[in-house]
């Protein structure tokens, strides 16, 4: 329930008319507006940067762990597990924990 000075209040604060405070007040909304349109491009541009100097050597990784992978498989019909001595489900079993342990 409300009562008759929450009521008083309430049209109070609609009557107010705009005053020096408040005109100043929307100077600082102008300075807060600038300042948060500056961070949002100081961000954009700190993005970039990691984009231009972190995405070339993930890139790398991933290129090199496909190519260690396209390698193991090879390395089979090419006699690895014979020289190695695995026999039966230990080549396979080589390979699983190859690719959990690249992975982690």
């Amino acid at each position: 329930m409300t009562t008759t000075n929450d009521t008083k209040q309430a049209t109070l604060d609609f009557e107010r008319k705009p005053s020096i405070e408040m005109i100043e007040d929307m100077g600082d909304l102008k300075k807060l507006i600038e300042a948060v349109a500056t961070e949002v491009i100081e961000n954009a541009r700190l993005l970039r940067m990691i984009d231009k100097r972190v995405l070339p050597v993930l890139v790398w990784c991933y290129l090199l762990q496909i190519l260690d992978k396209f390698v193991f498989g090879y390395d089979n019909v090419y006699g690895m597990s014979t020289s190695l001595g695995l026999k039966g489900t230990y080549y396979p079993l080589a390979s699983t924990i190859n690719n959990v342990a690249q992975a982690a």
